[in-house]
């Protein structure tokens, strides 16, 4: 399987074993590029891109529990993403309600770990591994300030801080899961998904120059 071409979409890839194929979407939202890769198991995964007043934001993670209740919580929290994101003004702001959300959906085993952002701003990891930013063939993790997962910020008694995230011309960021390694270059991320047999979903974020 090589890369997606440049074009709006969802596909299905099929690996060469029997496994159950990938997903993969491929958007474009205000300058901004995303690749999305989905195993079949990642039924708590979620990933959303929507242009805003306020840039370009996008979420990405998953709820951790598995099976069909992280599913719809996964689609709840999207439902509330996409309100939010429209209307807060801070990235920061749109998690720590997001977080409430989570807190009282009702089974507090559930929590979910996700990175927010204002692609070429600002970003909130909320217990899950920081975007990594690809550059000149060199990829390194974005220093932004660790939190807690949605759902658990009352409970570690730490509430979510943003970090400054710029984008610059030639850079690419790519957001991977839990147990994802990361790909030599952004272009190969369907195959380090593809490779790790596991749940965790990736993506790939770039935007265009100028």
């Amino acid at each position: 399987m090589g890369p997606l071409p440049r074009l709006e979409g969802r596909w299905q890839l099929t690996a060469d074993d029997d496994r159950e194929p990938l997903v993969a979407e491929y958007v474009r939202v205000g300058g901004v590029h995303v690749q999305a890769v989905m195993p079949p198991r990642a039924r708590g995964g979620f990933w959303h891109v929507t242009g805003t007043p306020y840039g370009t934001r996008l979420i990405v993670g998953d709820v951790v529990g598995g099976g069909f209740a992280a599913g719809r919580l996964s689609s709840q929290i999207l439902a509330s993403w996409r309100a939010l994101a429209a209307h807060e003004p801070t990235i920061r702001g749109v998690a720590l309600r997001l977080d409430t959300l989570v807190a009282e959906w009702g089974e507090p085993e559930r929590f979910a770990p996700a990175v927010l952002m204002t692609v070429g701003s600002e970003a909130v990891c909320c217990g899950h591994p920081p975007p990594l930013r690809y550059r000149d063939g060199g990829a390194l993790p974005c220093p932004l300030p660790p939190g807690p997962p949605l759902g658990l910020m009352a409970m570690a008694g730490t509430w979510a801080e943003a970090g400054e995230l710029a984008l610059q011309d030639g850079e690419e960021l790519v957001l991977l899961g839990h147990g994802l390694d990361p790909p030599e270059r952004p272009g190969l991320l369907i195959e380090q998904v593809t490779r790790s047999r596991g749940d965790a979903l990736g993506l790939h974020v770039r935007r265009e120059p100028g």
